[in-house]
């Protein structure tokens, strides 16, 4: 599962100058890569992120987002046992997720 990272101004200068053909920044991400199947989103320690990211026109545009194949995860609660990933909290993240994932996989 993939987490959008939130990169500092300074990373992305730094990128620029050992990828120069990359055309990314903070405040126009390149999103495509990121046009799956299903995409999970793992917010739920960020207040308010799943909003932010639903917002930007670039993520609007992805098939991804369109057809409602992505998956939020803004309830702390899981969201940390998918973080912390043991043997104990995996069974809870998967039990909480599975529905939202088969719902998210059939559109």
């Amino acid at each position: 599962m993939a987490q959008y990272i939130d990169v500092s101004h300074d990373a992305y200068d730094r990128l620029s100058e050992i990828a120069p053909t990359v055309t990314t920044s903070p405040d126009h991400p390149d999103f495509g890569m990121l046009d799956l199947d299903v995409l999970v989103w793992n917010t739920g320690s960020s207040e308010g992120a799943s909003d932010r990211i639903r917002v930007i026109p670039t993520y609007q545009a992805l098939n991804v987002a369109k057809d409602g194949r992505d998956v939020f995860v803004d309830d702390p609660i899981v969201s940390g046992a998918m973080t912390w990933g043991t043997v104990l909290s995996l069974p809870f993240a998967i039990d909480a997720l599975v529905p939202r994932l088969s719902v998210a996989a059939s559109r």
